[in-house]
């Protein structure tokens, strides 16, 4: 075999080698871009679950409220319970900057809203003072308390309706 010959079986060797190396190392990012993407993906679907059961927390405090309310409660009752839920739904507010599962963040805050401004009403139905616009005040709770079972409702849709991340192999 002359030289010129094995110098290309040697250069044709060499390009095999190369090209393999190259598939090789094609090979080795795409499993690595693959890892990465798992990766990504599981750490969204971890503060997601997170979000969700720290919103679910907040919503059972205010859904406590919604029970309380049907079932009868005295004022100076419903007025410690409902700061017993603002300090929940702060909890959570504080711990969750934005909303994973729109609208149950807001949903949530204007819930507990509806329940802060109608003990705001039941003191005034209460208060000799506001005597004359008593009927007014309790209407205006039961209206605030109409509308924080919608809040609590939607919040509770966007919530459920939420799709979860799957990572796949």
């Amino acid at each position: 075999m002359s030289t010129t010959t094995r110098l290309s079986i040697v250069l044709i060797g060499l390009a095999a080698l190369v090209t393999i190396g190259g598939v090789v190392v094609k090979a080795k990012q795409a499993a690595e871009q693959r890892a990465a993407t798992r990766a990504r993906l599981a750490r969204a679907a971890a503060e997601k679950d997170a979000y969700v059961a720290g919103a679910r927390g907040a919503l059972d405090a205010v859904r406590d409220l919604q029970s309380l309310v049907r079932s009868g409660i005295t004022y100076p009752e419903y007025t410690r319970r409902v700061g017993d839920a603002r300090i929940a739904v702060d909890r959570f507010m504080r711990c969750q900057s934005r909303d994973l599962a729109p609208p149950s963040r807001e949903k949530i805050e204007q819930a507990i809203g509806c329940y802060e401004l109608a003990a705001g009403d039941w003191a005034k139905s209460l208060d000799p003072e506001w005597a004359y616009s008593a009927d007014i005040h309790r209407q205006m709770m039961q209206e605030l308390w109409r509308t924080a079972d919608r809040h609590i409702a939607a919040a509770d849709s966007a919530l459920s309706l939420r799709v979860p991340t799957a990572v796949h192999d």
